[in-house]
């Protein structure tokens, strides 16, 4: 959190996004480790939602890396927008959640809750990314499924394959 003043003087405090908005956002996070003798380093993209590294070799992408040094990916006030801007460099879009399946599916929690009996906590959970659906009991899983006219698939793609 920062403390600083608005255009009118007045004190103002800022709270800055940080690894945490970024991991719940993108699900993305660039991982480097010494590289051979040609390189310096080898930076990768790590997707936390499946665990899938993904090398960067994009030119500009890695002179933008060089150019913020891998301090700007480690200080905590300039983390979030270093990563945002590698990320659509990369063309690596923010991930989808299942607050954005509801609202593509005109659906709200509490009536997902309503029609599939699964209680509004557990489906205010998996909305605010507090559990992931997707480790959900199974029947819970195809339930909301069948309410959603999607298969089980359909939504494991759609909230980890995004990019």
């Amino acid at each position: 959190m920062l403390i600083g003043n608005n255009e009118r003087g007045e004190n103002k405090m800022t709270t800055l996004k940080n690894k945490r908005d970024l991991q719940n956002e993108y699900g993305l996070y660039l991982r480097w480790i010494n590289g051979d003798e040609r390189h310096d380093y080898r930076f990768f993209i790590e997707n936390q939602n499946n665990g899938e590294i993904i090398e960067i070799t994009d030119e500009k992408a890695l002179a933008f890396i060089s150019s913020k040094t891998t301090n700007a990916f480690r200080d905590q006030t300039k983390i979030y927008s270093a990563h945002v801007q590698l990320f659509e460099m990369l063309g690596l879009n923010p991930k989808r959640t299942f607050r954005d399946l509801l609202k593509q599916k005109e659906l709200s929690g509490y009536k997902l809750a309503k029609i599939t009996n699964i209680p509004q906590s557990t489906i205010s959970d998996w909305i605010t990314g507090k559990k992931n659906i997707l480790k959900a009991e199974f029947s819970n899983i195809m339930t909301v499924c069948r309410t959603l006219e999607i298969t089980a698939e359909e939504l494991y793609n759609y909230l980890t394959k995004n990019r």
